[in-house]
This record gives structure tokens, C-alpha cells and sequence, in this order.
């Protein structure tokens, strides 16, 4: 299961007074009891997800909390990082069925350039684009206040694009790209 942890996951669900993050919990929380009590030999993991990935215990998932504009860019949303990071749990897992539920609000507004030539060609038609490496400050302070870890490939960079209502070109293609390389090893995706 991946929890999307964005910003805008604090929004307000409409005649609920719930916020978007709350409705998500109580989903994942029920779909994680459900599982165990059904499918008790399934094994379950579960990411939070906002520009970067990390796994969360699934104990922690009424205590999960979104990412703000204070956080240094973290409260994008970032399917690939969630998509990346949940096939490489799944590769060492030795099922048949292996699934990604997808629980978000929206799109994506950010993805990984993981060469020097993808963040040129970016460049070349967005010359303003902004790339961002967390710092280890960062993660160090968000390890602590929320007892996760951050997945941080060293070599890549996150690319930040936030368009309302669309979703920017290349953040579609790197998204779409990690959803492909899911479905090549048999890993489905389902969103809620």
C-alpha cells in the first residue's frame, strides 16, 4: 500500500469536514486489518509518499502525518518515488500476485531525473526548472519527529513541477516509465 503524504492530502473532502489524509488512514488502516484477518500468510507493506518515498510500519498508520512547504520541497507528490520504492520491496518477495494499491488525492507533480542527460533536456525547454536534493539535516530531523526513513537514492534528483489541473510532460513520462517497469515484472496497480 502507498499513502500519498503531500500537502494537498490536508485538504478538506467536500460536506465531510474530514480531512483528504484522515479519509486515507481509516481506508489504509481498514484494508490493512482486512488483509491480515483474510490473508494472513499475504505480506504486507506499506510507503508513505510525498516528492520522496519511505516505509512505514503499518502500526504508525493512524499517526501518519502530511508534508508542508517548511519541509524543503518534500510535499510534492511523487508516484514514482512510491511506484520505485514498492517494486524494489516486491522483487524480494517471492509471491505470484504481487500488487501496488495507490491511495491519493490527485497527480503527480514531481519524478526522479536520474541522469545528467534527463536534467539537461529538461533544461533545454524549461530553463527555470527547479531540481532539489534533500539535506541531510532534512532527513535526519524527519527521522526523528516521525520515525521514518526517507529512501534517498543519492544519485538521483528530485524534478518539481506543480501545474494546476495538468500534469507537467516529463513528470508524466518518468511516472508512466516506473509504472511500465511495474507491469513488465507482474507487479498490477490499482489506485484508490
Amino acid at each position: 500500500y502507498c499513502i500519498d503524504l503531500s500537502s494537498t492530502m490536508k485538504s478538506s473532502l467536500a460536506n465531510s469536514g474530514m480531512s483528504r489524509i484522515e479519509a486515507a488512514k481509516r481506508a489504509l488502516w481498514s484494508l490493512y486489518i482486512l488483509n491480515n484477518k483474510f490473508f494472513p500468510n499475504d505480506s504486507v507493506s506499506v510507503i508513505g509518499f510525498a516528492s520522496m518515498a519511505s516505509v512505514v510500519d503499518p502500526h504508525d498508520i493512524p499517526f501518519l502525518k502530511t508534508y508542508d512547504a517548511n519541509d524543503d520541497f518534500l510535499h510534492y507528490t511523487n508516484y514514482q518515488a512510491a511506484f520505485r520504492l514498492a517494486r524494489r520491496i516486491l522483487q524480494k518477495n517471492s509471491a505470484q500476485n504481487k500488487r501496488i494499491v495507490l491511495i491519493t488525492d490527485g497527480q503527480p507533480s514531481a519524478c526522479f531525473v536520474d541522469t545528467e542527460h534527463q536534467k539537461n533536456k529538461i533544461l533545454s525547454e524549461k530553463p527555470y526548472s527547479n531540481f532539489y536534493v534533500p539535506s541531510e539535516p532534512l532527513l535526519t530531523k524527519i527521522r526523528q519527529e516521525r520515525n521514518i526513513k526517507i529512501h534517498n537514492d543519492k544519485n538521483s534528483l528530485v524534478y518539481l513541477c506543480y501545474k494546476y489541473k495538468k500534469v507537467d510532460p516529463k513528470v508524466h513520462e518518468q511516472t508512466i516509465a516506473e509504472a511500465k517497469k511495474c507491469l513488465r515484472e507482474n507487479i498490477s496497480i490499482d489506485t484508490i
